[in-house]
């Protein structure tokens, strides 16, 4: 953390991306990080703290974004006397945080890769490519809270639609493109993919 900072957060995130993401604060608020901090406030302005998590590319991820991706009423701070400029007779801009960030890393986890090897059985998705009307089998208890995520390759979440054991007959009226899945079941992400729509 910062010397000069008076706040401390809670809200970092750490997002993998094909496309550079846009630099406008309203469209990064529109990103859902893959991996998330989920200690306390980070308030140690001597030492590091380490943040770190896993998640399953999509493959031809190309950028790693790290910050904050939270909206402003989302975010969480935490008052940390010792700052830099007094923050009770400054502008409102001193009501926020900053940390240096060093030695970061992507390395494969071969745990995982073998959880999603196994997983590539216990669904199926076709035809692809399509014209946006495809089927999803699935294989999963019928108590299972499941959803699919489509995304765009620039990021961007284009649509979504709940799940149920068995066939899923699916339509999304999308324009031509690639485009990325992410398939959760009960809260934790289990496939993920790409799927190829043409014109109609």
């Amino acid at each position: 953390m910062q010397d000069s900072m008076w706040y401390a957060s809670q809200n970092v995130g750490a997002y993998f991306s094909i496309e550079q993401p846009n630099e406008a604060i309203d469209s990064i608020e529109s990103y859902q990080p893959q991996v998330r901090y989920d200690g306390n406030f980070i308030t140690d302005k001597d030492g590091w703290t380490r943040v770190s998590g896993t998640f399953v590319a999509q493959g031809g991820e190309r950028f790693l974004s790290i910050g904050n991706f939270d909206k402003y009423e989302d975010t969480e701070t935490l008052f940390v006397p010792g700052g830099g400029v007094n923050p009770w007779h400054s502008d409102v801009y001193w009501s926020c945080s900053a940390y240096f960030i060093d030695d970061v890393s992507v390395v494969p986890d071969s745990i995982t890769s073998v959880q999603e090897e196994e997983m590539e059985h216990s669904y199926k998705l076709y035809p692809n490519p399509n014209t946006g009307s495809f089927t999803l089998d699935m294989d999963i208890a019928e108590t299972d809270v499941a959803y699919m995520d489509l995304w765009s390759i620039s990021g961007q979440r284009v649509t979504s639609s709940v799940l149920q054991s068995g066939s899923n007959a699916l339509h999304f009226d999308l324009a031509t493109g690639l485009y990325l899945y992410r398939i959760n079941v009960n809260g934790i992400t289990q496939w993920t993919g790409k799927v190829s729509i043409s014109s109609h």
